[in-house]
């Protein structure tokens, strides 16, 4: 999956996250197929590797320092 408009450093720092954060949860439910076995075709795989980006972006955003989303209110 591609990460438009994403350096490619930080898309395979969050592709490799999303893997890690999906195959340690494909250990916990039976028949899930690995990473590179999702078919990208299907609504339901898709949504498994959305949901797996959206966790790691997050993930890697909060280890940013001083990356905390702005209140819009001035200090």
């Amino acid at each position: 999956m591609a990460l438009t408009n994403t350096p490619a450093p930080v898309a395979n720092r969050i592709e490799a996250k999303a893997r890690e954060i999906y195959e340690a949860n494909r250990a916990k439910v039976a028949g899930r197929p690995a990473w590179e076995a999702l078919n990208r075709n299907d609504p339901w795989d898709m949504g498994m590797i959305k949901h797996a980006y959206r966790l790691a972006a997050t993930d890697l955003l909060a280890s940013i320092p001083n990356s905390a989303p702005s209140t819009g209110t001035a200090a």
